[in-house]
């Protein structure tokens, strides 16, 4: 082979890996934002009903944050 085929190897092999590593750190990342969603339930009672249902709301501040900062950035 070429030096210029060989070089042309090298280069879209190493192409292809840092692409599927963003895929990859992508994937990740998607994944832990979905873990971060809280599911609100709506208790809907009646007059002198009661309930034992506590409903627990977890706020990840820090994500929040960096989610913000991002956006302020684009703007």
């Amino acid at each position: 082979m070429k030096n210029s085929n060989k070089f042309w190897l090298k280069f879209l092999v190493g192409l292809g890996v840092i692409l599927i590593s963003f895929a990859v750190g992508y994937g990740m990342l998607n994944q832990k934002v979905n873990n971060h969603n809280k599911r609100i339930e709506k208790v809907e009672l009646k007059a002198g009903e009661t309930h034992d249902k506590v409903i627990k709301i977890e706020v990840d501040v820090e994500h929040i944050r960096k989610t913000v900062d991002r956006i302020e950035k684009k703007l």
